[in-house]
Formats: structure tokens, C-alpha cells, sequence
């Protein structure tokens, strides 16, 4: 008497494969997330996102506190508010990176000065004043600035 095992075998198979695929999976995923160049890569994105955020931050602040990112008090400004966003959001990162505050101060000093490259005269004060007839979303030249400002003889 035989029995014919083969309707078993194929999903028992198919079952072992799948466990063993997953297995390694698992080995792998241990493996890497000890490996220096995974957690090298996954620290210098935590901390480029964290650097792009303290930049934003800094922006923010100087809006809402009309501060000058052109002058040099403005930018020393914006960049202590961007590294103490950064100290207090990933000390942990910094740490195992080996990044200390000044290189921090550094790096937000080089992203703020990416906001400057976009648009070097971004300043933060407020806007010249509308001049009568001039049209919407145009700026009237210094020559009309002047004659708004002269009261019109009667």
C-alpha cells in the first residue's frame, strides 16, 4: 500500500519557505539596526530634518518679532532660535552622532543662509505704503513714495 503524500507536501513547503523568508527578515532587520551605516544614515536624516525645522522656527520667530535677517544681529538671532530648537528636539541624535552645540550653531547658520539665497533682501519690516493709483500688486516707484508724502498745495 502507498500513500500519496504530494497534496501535503506542496503548502507544507510553501508554509516552511514563508517561514524561513520571514526569519531571515527578521535577522536582517537585527543585524542592520546595529550596523554603524544604518544608524548613520538614519541619524544624519534625523538631524537634517531637525535642522530644517529649527530654520523654519527661526524664520517664524522672525516675522512675529520683526527681526532683520540681513543685518547681522538678526541672523545671530535666528540662529540661536534654530539651535536651541535643535538642542531641545534631538539631544539624544546629537549625542551618538557626535555633534556638539557650535557645529549645531553651524549647521542652522548654513540653513538660515539657504533662506537668504532664495531671497537675499528678505527682510522683516513693514511695507512702504500704498500710493493712490498705484495698481494692485505693483510697487510705486520712490518718485510717488515722495509725492504722497508732500501735501498738495491748494
Amino acid at each position: 500500500m502507498t500513500i500519496d503524500l504530494s497534496p501535503i507536501v506542496a503548502p507544507v513547503a510553501l508554509i516552511a519557505v514563508s517561514a524561513i523568508a520571514t526569519a531571515l527578515s527578521a535577522i536582517a532587520h537585527a543585524v542592520l539596526k546595529h550596523l554603524p551605516i544604518a544608524n548613520a544614515a538614519a541619524l544624519s536624516s534625523q538631524i537634517d530634518q531637525a535642522l530644517q525645522a529649527g530654520a523654519g522656527e527661526a524664520y517664524r520667530q522672525a516675522v512675529l518679532h520683526e527681526h532683520d535677517l540681513t543685518v547681522p544681529a538678526g541672523q545671530n538671532a535666528a540662529i540661536a532660535i534654530a539651535a536651541n530648537y535643535v538642542l531641545s528636539r534631538i539631544p539624544e541624535a546629537l549625542d551618538k552622532a557626535g555633534v556638539t552645540p557650535d557645529e549645531v550653531d553651524q549647521l542652522v547658520a548654513a540653513r538660515i543662509g539657504r533662506l537668504l539665497a532664495v531671497d537675499p533682501t528678505v527682510t522683516i519690516t513693514p511695507p512702504a505704503p500704498a500710493v493712490k493709483g498705484t495698481p494692485a500688486g505693483e510697487q510705486a516707484s520712490p518718485a510717488a513714495h515722495a509725492a504722497a508724502a508732500v501735501p498738495a498745495a491748494s
